[in-house]
């Protein structure tokens, strides 16, 4: 028996691959608007994020001067309270004045004793320091008084006068209750902290000196 082998043209060959296997050689570009429209989204998503950061700076250097005016408020107490002031100084009055400016407030402290420029402490007299993140301040007394261009507060010695109620400071351009801090002053010895919010002082006609929520006069 004869095998018989029946040739295959190499056209056929060729025709039968290109069946078998077919090649997309189509390429994807991407458009100039598709580019346009990422650029857009970055740009957005940038400027998002640069507004956030700076916000977060500011009101972070806002709560570093308050913090300061804070610690020349236990500065002011610890002249007052002075160990055996009586002996050393005499009578020792501190007083701080807040005045505030245009772009900023200032701090001004005052310390008066009877043998004031014998000591160490002298030195601190007539201080001055600017708060230039602080946009301004509101002062709420017991009579409900309000001051908010120039304030004097009293530090002291036992016995005399201190100033009693709330310091309510707040940022440049944003002078809502929301953004600012808080100091209470109880009228005595206390340890000065700053708060963020508060409720609505209430008045109470039983007593007068007591027109603010309870605990801000505890410590």
């Amino acid at each position: 028996m004869t095998n018989t082998v029946k040739a295959i043209a190499p056209s056929s060959m060729m025709m039968m691959t290109k069946n078998d296997h077919t090649i997309n050689t189509t390429k994807r570009y991407v458009t100039l608007l598709e580019i346009l429209i990422v650029l857009s989204v970055l740009a957005i998503v940038s400027s998002i994020v640069s507004v956030n950061i700076y916000d977060a700076i500011e009101e972070e250097r806002f709560y570093q001067d308050a913090q300061k005016l804070v610690n020349r408020f236990r500065l002011a107490q610890d002249f007052m309270l002075y160990p055996d002031n009586s002996k050393t100084l005499g009578k020792v009055d501190a007083r701080i004045v807040l005045s505030k400016h245009q772009e900023h407030i200032s701090s001004h402290l005052k310390i008066t004793g009877t043998n004031l420029n014998e000591n160490e402490i002298a030195k601190y007299d007539d201080s001055k320091i600017v708060l230039k993140y602080i946009g301004g301040f509101e002062f709420i007394h017991p009579n409900g008084k309000h001051e908010d261009e120039k304030l004097e507060l009293i530090f002291a010695s036992p016995g005399g006068v201190m100033t009693k109620g709330i310091l309510r400071l707040y940022p440049h351009g944003k002078d809502d209750k929301e953004d600012s801090l808080y100091l209470s002053f109880q009228g005595q010895q206390q340890t000065f902290s700053l708060k963020q919010d508060i409720s609505n002082p209430q008045y109470h006609e039983d007593d007068s000196t007591k027109i603010f929520p309870k605990e801000l006069y505890e410590n």
